[in-house]
């Protein structure tokens, strides 16, 4: 974390502490959602005859996560960038 003096600092460890707990829950909630999509998507793609997989589905898949991990990734950079 840069600058940990400032933000450990006892008028903001409150804060940091409680927004690093939750930051990570808003991660794990989107990795949830991505490995149901995943799953349900894996479903259909069997259920049909033959099996396949359509590749703008997959893309789709695969890039709302992206980008909502760097959106995450991003957001944590502002919070704790350098007062």
């Amino acid at each position: 974390m840069a600058n940990r003096d400032y933000w450990l600092d006892p008028s903001r460890r409150e804060a940091t502490v409680a927004y690093r707990l939750r930051h990570p829950a808003w991660l794990g909630a989107g990795i949830a959602l991505f490995t149901l999509g995943m799953h349900v998507l894996l479903i259909h793609v069997s259920a049909l005859v033959p099996p396949h997989l359509d590749a703008s589905l997959a893309a789709g898949l695969v890039v709302g996560p992206l980008a909502a991990v760097l959106f995450w990734t991003g957001s944590l950079q502002r919070r704790f960038r350098r007062p």
